[in-house]
Order: C-alpha cells, then sequence, then structure tokens
C-alpha cells in the first residue's frame, strides 16, 4: 500500500529482482482511493511462493529503501503543499493589502480631490489675502499720512509746550513779584498794626479825655445846680466863673443891667437840646483831638454855659 498522494494519478510498481510484475504474474490493484487526510492511497497486491522469498525480501529492502526515499519526498510535498497554503495564505493577504492598497489609493484619491479643492480655497484664500495685502496697503499709507499729521501735532505740541514754559517762565516772574507784593503787604500790615497800635494808645487817650470830659460834665452839672435867682428888676453888674479839677483853665462871663430878652420854654428846650448836641459834638471832637485843643474847646463850652446859667437866672 503507498498512501499520501494529493493526486489520482500514481504510478506504484512491485518488482522481483529488476523485472517488473504484472496482472499475468498475479498482481491486483485497486487504484487510487482517498484517504482520511484528504489524500489518495492505493493497494496493490502479488503472491510470493517460497523460492521467491529471498529475492522477495531483497526487493522489499529496496522497496522500504524507495518507501522512506517517497516519505521523505512527501514530506518535502507536504512541506511545499504548507508553503504553498502559506503562499496562498501570503497571496490572500497580499491580495488584502492590494485591496486595501485599492481603498488607500481611492482614499488617497480622495484626499488629493479634497487636496484639490483645499488648494483651489488656497488660491481663493491668497486672492483674498491679495486684496488683503492691497487693503493693508492703502491703510499703510494712510497710516504714513496720520503719522506724518501726528508728526505735524508733534512740531505744533512742541511750539506750544515751548510757548507753555515761556507762560510758565512769566507765571513764575509773575509769582516772584506776587512774593514781592505779598511781602510789601506784609510790611504795610506790619505799619498797620503799629499804626493800629498807635490808633489804640490814641482811643484809650481820647477815653482818657473822654472820661476827663465826663468830669467837666459833671462839674457843670454842680455848677448848673449852684446857679443864682435874678429877677428883673435887680440892677448891677453879674459875673460867672468857672473853674474845675479836671481843667488847668477857668472860664469868666459878664454882664450888665440890660438882661437878655425874654424866652419862652420852647426856646429853652431848643437851646437845651442845642446844648447836649454840643456836647455830644464835642465829645466826639474830644476823642479825635489832642489835650491841649480839647482844653481849648472846654473853655469856650465853659463860657457858653456861663452865659446860658446867666439866662436860666433871668427867666426863674
Amino acid at each position: 500500500m503507498a498512501a499520501g498522494f494529493f493526486y489520482k494519478d500514481m504510478d506504484l510498481q512491485i518488482k522481483m529482482d529488476s523485472r517488473v510484475l504484472t496482472k499475468d504474474d498475479g498482481v491486483t490493484t485497486s487504484s487510487a482511493l482517498p484517504d482520511v487526510d484528504d489524500t489518495f492511497l492505493r493497494r496493490d497486491s502479488v503472491g510470493i511462493f517460497r523460492d521467491s522469498v529471498g529475492i522477495f525480501r531483497a526487493s522489499m529492502g529496496i522497496f522500504r529503501a524507495s518507501m522512506g526515499i517517497f516519505r521523505d519526498s512527501v514530506g518535502i510535498f507536504r512541506a511545499s503543499v504548507e508553503i504553498f497554503r502559506d503562499s496562498v495564505g501570503i497571496f490572500r493577504a497580499s491580495v488584502e493589502i492590494f485591496r486595501d492598497s485599492v481603498g488607500i489609493f481611492r482614499d488617497s484619491v480622495e484626499i488629493f480631490r479634497d487636496s484639490v479643492g483645499i488648494f483651489r480655497d488656497s488660491v481663493g484664500i491668497f486672492r483674498d489675502s491679495v486684496g488683503i495685502f492691497r487693503a493693508s496697503v492703502e491703510i499703510f499709507r494712510a497710516s504714513v499720512g496720520i503719522f506724518r499729521a501726528s508728526v505735524g501735532i508733534f512740531r505744533d505740541s512742541v511750539g506750544i509746550f515751548r510757548d507753555s514754559v515761556g507762560i510758565f517762565r512769566a507765571r513764575v516772574r509773575i509769582f516772584r513779584d506776587s512774593v514781592g507784593i505779598f511781602r510789601a503787604s506784609v510790611k504795610i500790615f506790619r505799619d498797620s498794626v503799629g499804626i493800629f497800635r498807635d490808633s489804640v494808645g490814641i482811643f484809650r487817650a481820647s477815653v482818657g479825655i473822654f472820661r476827663d470830659s465826663v468830669g467837666i460834665f459833671r462839674a457843670r452839672v454842680e455848677i448848673f445846680r449852684d446857679s443864682v435867682e435874678i429877677f428883673r428888676d435887680s440892677e448891677g453888674t453879674f459875673t460867672c466863673h468857672t473853674s474845675h479839677e479836671a481843667s488847668s483853665q477857668a472860664a469868666e462871663s459878664t454882664w450888665g443891667d440890660l438882661l437878655p430878652p425874654e424866652q419862652d420854654s420852647g426856646s429853652v428846650l431848643v437851646i437845651v437840646g442845642g446844648t447836649v448836641g454840643v456836647l455830644l459834638l464835642l465829645a466826639g471832637l474830644i476823642i479825635g483831638a489832642l489835650k491841649d485843643v480839647t482844653f481849648s474847646l472846654e473853655l469856650s463850652s465853659s463860657v457858653s454855659f456861663c452865659r446860658r446859667t446867666a439866662v436860666s437866672a433871668v427867666i426863674l
């Protein structure tokens, strides 16, 4: 029996010595039969007599050696089949790779188309960029104009700054002059304070004079109280003498037989009111004048008072 063939077409020979036995020698064959491992086998048989045993055994050794070579060939064939199967797998894998390559190629075509679209978009973007660049050039030119105008404004600002510096210096000079005026004003103020202090001294002196005048007025009141009744039928010369410790001078008035005409009570009130007004006026003059002038006014006032006293005596 010979097994492990991949094809039905096989050649199996049984020999005795060097002669191939045939059907005439009693050889039977089963032709190619399927085996369990998807291969084919073949069964050939022949009757062997006793005298043919040695030659058969020798033939069997040769056959076995041939079968070993055949088995090795079958192993090589099987290995070749495995290699073929691996090759088929590699081929199938190659087919899959080819298909994938076709898919990749198609994807590459799509990518190329997309790239063409992107290129076209890029061309549009480039054209837009050119427009933007031209607009930027116009903006740059406008910016240059604005820069030049700014330079002009800066130069004008420098001129204004220089004028401002001149104004500032003039103001500094004015400030210095103002400081001088202020210092002069301070000096004037100090002089005014001195004058005010002197005025206060004069005022205090005037107050003293006023107090003396009050004393003189009180003395006059005492003199008025000391008046004498003189009737119309009295004859002779009358004299009024006035002196007071507040004044260093005395006043004296004399009149004869002829008395002043009669005066009604209204005239007396007018005289008294006038006297009070004169006294108030004299008090103001006394506050603003020197002491010696005040004393002269007091003397004239005393004479007038003596006359009024005489008139009052005549009326009574």
